[in-house]
């Protein structure tokens, strides 16, 4: 309680004049560290008693008698010269360390990523300081790989008790924004409370309780959560021709456009809407018809399936699309010889880590987005000699 404490030696008998000198210091205990012991400093002074015994008064004259003088050297304290003065600190020291996480939904962090952090007191509160004994005011990590990182603020240090600091934490947006190559950045704001607390009974150490919210909110530690969102879209065209004569104004073929039912990957990467062919175990994105207007050479006529979007890669292996021709009953064929095979259009989608995907057909399946139909007129006129006729028409 910083009061002084005296204490005092047995007597000591002398039986002969002279001078004598003893030293006295503190003993320190043997599993003190340093010097200290649960947060109590011992003095290592050194205190030079010196005892002068006499049989002579002042004149020089022996009496018989012998008197004791005595004078006090302190090695540490040189004011304190009536007594052997010691002199003890106890002091009460903690630190609580600050951390978070950080952590990204929709791919692994990347060598080109990074992300800064910022940590304001609030108040007289100090700033947390690194291993080094630097402030820490703003953190930047670069993860590189996997989808967690961890954040360390650095240190609080306390040195007595009932002490309470506050710190606003947040994430630093890149240019303010909350988006940036596809990275929606996360808006929290921690509030972080610590209270230092003395040990009973007092042994030098302080406990330190944190308290913390998000956006008022309590919480438990602190994570900031980014998504990382790609976008991208394809725009679908093919081609039908029509060979061995032009197109009649009543000429008209549909097409169709489809996915597996069962295609999972495909069918979760896509932002069309479909629908689920349960007869046929398609899911159709889409059908489209052309007719001779279509065809300004009379020949051939664009299929434009419109844009597909997507929202993630592919990776590594296409995206299966298929395109059919739809078949007509075989009365109403009129000569044409469809395309009765489904065409399978193989997109790969692949993904710059910014945000951006691209899209695109297979170089060796490109030609699969065009149909041909051939024209031909037939006549049979004796199937029991063999003998088959068949004309047909080009040009026309």
């Amino acid at each position: 309680d910083g009061k002084a404490s005296g204490f005092s030696f047995e007597k000591l008998t002398f039986s002969r004049a002279g001078t004598y000198k003893f030293n006295v210091t503190e003993k320190i205990t043997a599993s003190a560290k340093n010097g200290k012991l649960s947060g109590v400093t011992y003095d290592s002074n050194v205190s030079t008693v010196t005892i002068t015994v006499s049989d002579k008064d002042k004149g020089g004259n022996k009496t018989g008698k012998l008197a004791a003088a005595v004078t006090y050297s302190n090695s540490r304290h040189k004011d304190a010269d009536d007594k052997a003065f010691f002199s003890n600190t106890y002091e009460e020291t903690g630190s609580a360390s600050i951390t978070g996480s950080k952590t990204i939904t929709g791919r692994d962090f990347t060598k080109e990523d990074s992300f800064t952090f910022t940590i304001t007191p609030e108040g007289d509160s100090p700033y947390p300081v690194d291993k080094d004994g630097s402030k820490v005011s703003e953190i930047t990590i670069a993860p590189g790989s996997g989808r967690t990182a961890d954040i360390d603020f650095g240190t609080v240090k306390f040195d007595s008790a009932d002490v309470t600091y506050r710190y606003t934490l947040r994430e630093k947006l890149p240019d303010g924004s909350s988006e940036k190559n596809g990275i929606s950045y996360d808006r929290t704001t921690y509030s972080l409370s610590l209270t230092s607390t003395a040990s009973d009974p007092k042994d030098g150490r302080l406990t330190i309780e944190k308290s913390l919210t998000a956006d008022d909110r309590d919480a438990e530690s602190i994570v900031w959560n980014n998504s990382y969102n790609a976008s991208g879209s394809l725009d679908l065209k093919g081609s039908k021709t029509l060979t061995g004569r032009k197109w009649n104004e009543d000429d008209s073929f549909t097409f169709t456009l489809w996915a597996k039912a069962d295609d999972k990957k495909l069918l979760g990467a896509v932002t069309d809407k479909y629908e689920i062919d349960e007869d046929k175990d398609k899911a159709i994105f889409g059908r489209i018809t052309v007719s001779s207007k279509d065809a300004a050479d009379g020949r051939t006529a664009e299929l434009d399936f419109g844009s597909i979007g997507f929202t993630k890669a592919s990776d590594g292996s296409p995206y299966e699309f298929y395109i059919s021709e739809e078949i007509p009953d075989k009365a109403s064929h009129n000569g044409i010889i469809y395309d009765s095979e489904p065409h399978r259009i193989p997109v790969y989608v692949t993904d710059d880590g910014k945000g951006k995907l691209s899209a695109a057909v297979a170089d060796n399946s490109k030609t699969n987005l065009d149909f041909y139909n051939t024209y031909s007129s037939s006549v049979v006129y004796s199937s029991k000699a063999g003998i088959v006729i068949s004309k047909t028409l080009t040009g026309h």
